[in-house]
């Protein structure tokens, strides 16, 4: 963390590449820890403008998540939302508004599910209106105006 406070995303990766083979290692390759890793190392490739880098990251990260948790839990969902991010980073609209709308449906089921727990909820309500803003962004780039007009108004009233 405070190489990548320095923009040394180098050598954060060079260290965490080493901590990831320590890891698979001794904790095995399907490890959340590893998969912590490699999301780091995504956030830091994205950072640094490696796109393509830091999809390939994130997939890595994304593939043990959802092996050991499921697609639907909320570690996958933050990295489907960085893949997301970083497909819009790229111009792949498609791609970026197949990820949100993912997120954005677990998301939503989740939260219609929880209501009961007023700080779930809320916690919730935050990730959902977020997933509705980001998906607006993507139709508008998209050129789909209307549907993205009334997604970030969903956003801002799940708040």
């Amino acid at each position: 963390q405070i190489m990548f406070g320095l923009e040394r995303y180098d050598e954060a990766c060079d260290a965490l590449r080493k901590a990831i083979s320590v890891n698979e290692f001794v904790l095995g390759e399907k490890h959340r820890d590893v998969a912590i890793n490699y999301k780091s190392i995504g956030n830091f490739m994205r950072q640094k403008g490696d796109l393509d880098e830091a999809l390939k990251e994130y997939r890595k990260a994304l593939s043990i998540t959802a092996s050991l948790y499921g697609e639907d839990h909320p570690r996958a969902l933050s990295i489907r939302d960085s893949i997301g991010q970083t497909l819009l980073d790229t111009n792949d609209y498609d791609g970026a508004e197949k990820e949100f709308r993912f997120v954005l449906a677990c998301r939503e089921s989740v939260f219609d599910s929880k209501k009961k727990s007023l700080k779930r909820v809320f916690d919730q309500s935050e990730s959902v209106g977020e997933s509705y803003k980001r998906l607006a962004r993507v139709l508008m780039k998209k050129g789909q105006v209307d549907e993205s007009q009334e997604l970030f108004r969903k956003g801002m009233g799940v708040r």
